[in-house]
């Protein structure tokens, strides 16, 4: 027992004895992210602390030449859990005293030095002095601990400011008014400037100037030779008037296109012999029509002729006229439907029927007649309702309809106010007033001379255009084909071209008396069925049977 007892103390005392040889040494370093700073320029120092061994007090001091740095300031870490921090800014150093023994190791903090202005270019080194002191349990002793301390070395670099002289005809020097460096390089010429521009056959020349050192030189400019096209070309392209002689070879085959033929020179592409085409016989469905001189084929043979149908095909957005020959579906006059305006129901062309309903406003329009809503895509107007009369008419007030705002009696005394714009319609135009909606200056349209929009053939029909001279309506006349046997005072209705103003005499030509019919038999039919269902519902007993 007592042999055990003396072993394990033994075992004790070895590794106290160990652990202090398995400790880091403290060691303290600065760093600059930098290797090469320059005259006016901060060079930031990072304090670090690695290590193991508990500390109390961190001395530091930053030692450099000062004929090169000068102090700017000094940040310490918010990481540091110092309890006391003191500087002394006229030997850069500082002092840190922890609460406890602390192993603290990381960024101390940073210290920034300024690079004097006058200072040399050779390197220079700065180091960190340290000191840490573990103050031990007797206040009268302390323990320094061993302390490891690096330095760095920064490069003063030099911007430098060289002056350049010239070497020889390929290359300058260059030196360095700050720092006395001396280099070569080669010239870097400039733009040439005192210019004698070379010709076909003589030489020019031209100035050039080094960027930096401002030699300068003279260089020769080889002559341009003469230019030529091609060699049918007689006259030199750069102006200097020189020429030649030279002859076209045109080939004895022609050259053709839809217009001409010729014979076309094998060099440079004349055309000789320009002449238009002399079309021969009509193509027939067996042989094409061709130029009697060249042979061009001026059209294809007809190998269908086709006969198109007087009846329109059309579907919902598009007619047209359909070949009526078996096997062929070639369409001609192939078109959207045209409509007078955004709600015409009918297209102008093929008669075909859209489904295009008025999009009314909430503005009200009134006359004599009632007041109406206007369509806000082609100007045509609701059904009339009566006016709805206000306060009777006196000297200086109008009796108006409380509905529209329309003057059903406009004042005694009232003289009417004209509107700038005409209103129109198929056959008159008038100016409303502004106050009572009266028609003032209504006359018939003055129509012009009229314009021709197609012309009329043999077996297409033509357009003409009428334009009032006094409000700008338009209307467009057809002018019957040339062949048409047709009483030619039989024309087709006028077609205004421009929205029409509403006139509260006209009704909707819409059949709305379909529409209401439909309505009273399908209200009717409701009517019975509900009955029956009423006599039935009474008939049924409270078992689902019906009682005798």
């Amino acid at each position: 027992m007592k042999k055990a007892i003396l072993l394990l103390a033994v075992l004790m005392l070895l590794t106290a004895v160990a652990m202090p040889v398995f400790a880091t040494d403290t060691e303290v370093t600065i760093s600059t992210p930098n290797d090469i700073y320059y005259r006016g320029e901060n060079v930031v120092l990072t304090v670090n602390i690695s290590g193991d061994v508990p500390y109390t007090i961190l001395k530091c001091q930053i030692l450099f030449d000062e004929a090169v740095f000068e102090y700017v300031s000094y940040d310490l870490s918010a990481d540091v859990p110092a309890e006391i921090f003191r500087f002394n800014e006229d030997k850069k150093s500082f002092a840190l005293t922890f609460r406890e023994p602390t192993a603290y190791a990381g960024t101390i903090g940073t210290v920034t030095l300024k690079v004097k202005e006058g200072s040399s270019f050779d390197p220079s080194t700065i180091k960190v002095d340290a000191e840490a002191t573990d103050t031990v349990s007797d206040k009268d002793k302390d323990i320094t601990l061993s302390i490891v301390e690096k330095s760095v070395q920064i490069a003063i670099g030099c911007r430098h400011n060289y002056t350049w002289v010239n070497t020889d005809d390929t290359t300058h020097t260059g030196t360095c008014s700050l720092c006395g460096d001396v280099k070569t390089e080669k010239h870097g010429w400039g733009e040439g400037f005192n210019i004698t521009p070379a010709t076909c056959t003589e030489p020019g020349s031209e100035t050039q100037e080094c960027l930096l050192c401002h030699t300068q030189k003279t260089v020769r400019i080889d002559p341009k030779g003469h230019a030529w096209d091609n060699d049918c070309d007689p006259n030199c392209n750069n102006g200097c008037g020189e020429t030649r002689e030279t002859g076209h070879k045109y080939a004895e085959k022609f050259s053709s296109d839809a217009d001409k033929h010729w014979h076309a020179c094998t060099v440079c592409g004349d055309k000789g012999d320009l002449t238009a085409h002399v079309p021969g016989p009509a193509a027939t469905e067996t042989t094409a029509q061709t130029c009697k001189v060249c042979g061009y084929e001026i059209a294809p043979k007809l190998t269908h002729v086709h006969d198109f149908s007087e009846e329109w095909q059309q579907d919902a957005d598009y007619h047209w006229r359909i070949c009526l020959k078996k096997g062929c579906y070639v369409r001609m006059d192939n078109a959207t439907h045209d409509y007078t305006d955004a709600c015409d129901v009918t297209c102008n062309t093929c008669g075909h029927i859209r489904v295009a309903p008025h999009q009314y406003g909430m503005e009200w329009r009134g006359s004599d007649l009632g007041h109406w809503q206007d369509c806000l895509l082609c100007g045509n107007h609701s059904d009339i309702s009566e006016h709805i009369p206000g306060a009777p008419a006196t000297a200086d007030t109008p009796q108006v309809c409380t509905e529209c705002n329309f003057w059903i009696q406009y004042p005694l005394n009232h003289e009417h106010t004209l509107d700038d714009v005409w209103s129109m319609d198929d056959n008159n135009h008038w100016k409303y007033c502004t106050e009572c909606s009266a028609h003032c200056e209504e006359a018939p349209h003055n129509w012009d001379e009229g314009t021709v929009l197609v012309e009329a053939t043999e077996t297409q029909n033509g357009s003409i255009r009428y334009v009032c001279k006094d409000c700008g309506a338009e209307r467009i006349d057809l002018i019957l084909a040339t062949g048409t046997q047709t009483d030619p005072t039989e024309t087709d209705p006028i077609v205004p071209t421009t929205p029409q103003s509403p006139n509260p005499a006209e009704k909707d030509e819409f059949p709305w008396w379909i529409l209401i019919a439909l309505a009273g038999v399908l209200l009717l039919t409701g009517i019975v069925l509900f009955v029956i269902e009423l006599i039935r519902s009474k008939k049924h007993n409270s078992h689902g049977k019906y009682s005798k």
